[in-house]
């Protein structure tokens, strides 16, 4: 009896750790979600470099008259599709 009641129990055992498993894994619940205690990555003040925020602050002045332009634009199909990247 022993030797069919021993991988009997071993499956029990088994399913019942998979059952339980996650119920130990913790999470925060309604507070992870919460902008004022939620840990921001990176952290702000991350420094970069003078001349790399000159040439993005240019990129986007290029970006945003690009943008400007299809939006005033006669192009249809130009127009319908700055909403995917906007």
């Amino acid at each position: 009896m022993s030797r069919t009641l021993c991988p009997i129990l071993k499956s029990v055992f088994i399913v019942v750790a998979a059952l339980l498993a996650p119920m130990s894994a913790s999470a925060d619940g309604l507070k992870d979600n919460d902008p004022k205690t939620v840990r921001r990555i990176p952290e702000p003040g991350v420094a970069v470099p003078e001349d790399r925020a000159a040439s993005m602050r240019t990129a986007l002045t290029q970006l945003q008259e690009k943008i400007a332009a299809i939006k005033a634009g006669q192009d249809v199909k130009a127009t319908a599709l700055l909403s995917d990247v906007m």
